[in-house]
């Protein structure tokens, strides 16, 4: 019984010691549990946003949807019909003020519907 426990005593210090000694290489060799530097970028914003010099477009989304844009310096707009998780270049960040979803659309042999109701 006495053997047992000196045993099981010199048997808590091999590990406490083994495992004092991994830390310490880890450290030594530069490895630590922090995030690194070359991490995974964050995913682009849903939506319009600039980047740089470029205007893009984000649709976070499951449905097929029209996205109207808005030229700089114009007051017209135009729209364009965007899949789902659809994310494009619009122009550059000169050419374009703002782009927001108006609406759900529907395919239709590969293009768009308008799912608005025909003016009368």
């Amino acid at each position: 019984m006495v053997s047992f426990v000196i045993v099981r005593q010199e048997w808590g210090i091999v590990m406490r010691r083994l495992v004092l000694g991994c830390v310490a290489l880890a450290l030594a060799s530069g490895v630590v549990l922090a995030p690194s530097a070359a991490a995974t970028p964050a995913p682009s914003p849903c939506g319009f946003y600039k980047s740089n010099s470029d205007a893009f477009y984000h649709h976070c989304g499951d449905t097929w949807v029209w996205v109207e844009i808005q030229p700089a310096g114009s007051a017209d707009s135009y729209e364009i019909c965007v899949a789902p998780w659809w994310e494009g270049w619009l122009g550059t960040a000169r050419e374009i003020t703002n782009a927001w979803y108006t609406r759900v659309a529907v395919r239709e042999g590969g293009g768009c519907a308008d799912l608005r109701k025909p003016r009368k």
